[in-house]
C-alpha cells in the first residue's frame, strides 16, 4: 500500500506538468552535480525487526553518493530532471544493538548506479532574501522549497565478506552474492530493478543563474535483495562451499562475545529442515540519500525562439 501511494504521488506530479507548462514563456536549461550520503533499510544491521522506520537507520553505516543531472525548467515552479547517480549502501549485523542480529553476523555492500527522470515542484519561495530591492528574479536571490518524485532504473550488485575464518580458507575480500544464490534460488534475482524516489529540498537561487541546494530523498524499491537476504537459510548441500560460508556466518565465538541469552544459539541462525528464516520476505528493501546540490543555468529559450545565456 505504501508503494502504491508513492507511485500515485509520482504520477500526479508528472500529470500536473501539462496544465502548468503552457503558462511558461521560456524554457530554462541547467546542469548540475551533487554529493552526499546514503543509507538503507533492510534485513541487515539496525535495531528493530523488521526495519520499517527511518529511526532505525544506523548512521555509522552511511556511505557516499554522488552524481550529475540535467534539468529543463518548464515553468517557474516546475522542472524535469534526468540524472545518473552513484549510490553505495552497506550494513553489518555486528553494528546492530539487537543481540539476535549480531549473532546472525551477516554483512553486505552494494554499489549501485541509478538513472532516470524526476519531476520537481517549487511549493514555496521567499524572494529577495538578500534585500536587493528588486522583484525581477534575474537580479535577486531567492530561497525555494521543493518536492520531487520520479522513476529510476537501478543496477545493483550486492557483495559480502566472510568475517569468521579461523582456518584461513577464504581471502579477506568482498565476494559477489547474486551468482551464488545463497538462499538456494532456482534463478538469480534481477540485477536491474525499478525504484520510486520521493523527497524534498531547499535551494538558494542566486539571480536565476546559480542554484545551491540540500535534498533528502527516499527510494521505494521492488526487490528484497539489495542486501541478498529475503527468505530462509538454504540447505548447505545445495550450495557450493563459498555460498555456504557467506550465507550463514553465525558462530560460537561471536555468540560468546555477545553474552546475551536473547541472541540464541548457532542453530537459530542456520538451516533446519523445519525452515529457519534469515530475512523477512514480507518487506522490500529501501534506501535514501541526503545530498548537497549545485547547478548553473546554461540557457533560457523563449517560446518565440529567442535565447539567452551561454
Amino acid at each position: 500500500m505504501k508503494c502504491m501511494h508513492k507511485i500515485l504521488f509520482a504520477a500526479t506530479l508528472f500529470l500536473g506538468l501539462a496544465s502548468w507548462t503552457n503558462a511558461q514563456k521560456e524554457l530554462q536549461f541547467e546542469a548540475g552535480a551533487f554529493v552526499g550520503g546514503s543509507n538503507y533499510l533492510g534485513e541487515i544491521g539496525g535495531f528493530d525487526d523488521p526495519r520499517a522506520s527511518v529511526l532505525d537507520v544506523n548512521l555509522s553505516q552511511t556511505s557516499p553518493t554522488f552524481g550529475g543531472f540535467f534539468r529543463v525548467g518548464l515553468h517557474p515552479r516546475i522542472g524535469i530532471k534526468t540524472s545518473v547517480n552513484f549510490v553505495q549502501i552497506k550494513s553489518e549485523d555486528a553494528a546492530s544493538i539487537n543481540p539476535a542480529r549480531r549473532a546472525r553476523n551477516l554483512n553486505f555492500r552494494n554499489r549501485m548506479v541509478e538513472f532516470g527522470v524526476l519531476a520537481d515542484f517549487v511549493c514555496a519561495s521567499i524572494g529577495d532574501i538578500t534585500n536587493e530591492g528588486s522583484t525581477n528574479p534575474s537580479f535577486t536571490t531567492s530561497l525555494d522549497f521543493t518536492v520531487h518524485a520520479g522513476v529510476y532504473g537501478v543496477l545493483h550488485n550486492p557483495m559480502a565478506r566472510i568475517t569468521y575464518d579461523p582456518n584461513n580458507v577464504w581471502e579477506d575480500r568482498y565476494y559477489e552474492l547474486r551468482p551464488l544464490r545463497t538462499e538456494g534460488q532456482i534463478e538469480e534475482y534481477a540485477r536491474l530493478i525499478a525504484a520510486i524516489p520521493v523527497g524534498f529540498g531547499v535551494q538558494v537561487n542566486v539571480r536565476n543563474t546559480w542554484k545551491f541546494g540540500l535534498e533528502a530523498s527516499y527510494r521505494t524499491t521492488f526487490t528484497d535483495y539489495l542486501d541478498d537476504i529475503s527468505g530462509q537459510y538454504a540447505d548447505p548441500s545445495a550450495l557450493d562451499p563459498l555460498a555456504q560460508a557467506l550465507s550463514s556466518q553465525s558462530n560460537e565465538f561471536v555468540i560468546a562475545l555477545i553474552n546475551d541469552p536473547s541472541s540464541g544459539s548457532v542453530a537459530n541462525h542456520q538451516y533446519s529442515e523445519a525452515g529457519t528464516y534469515r530475512g523477512n520476505p514480507a518487506t522490500n528493501d529501501g534506501y535514501g540519500t541526503i545530498q548537497f546540490t549545485v547547478s548553473k543555468v546554461l540557457k533560457s529559450v523563449s517560446r518565440s525562439g529567442r535565447s539567452s545565456g551561454f
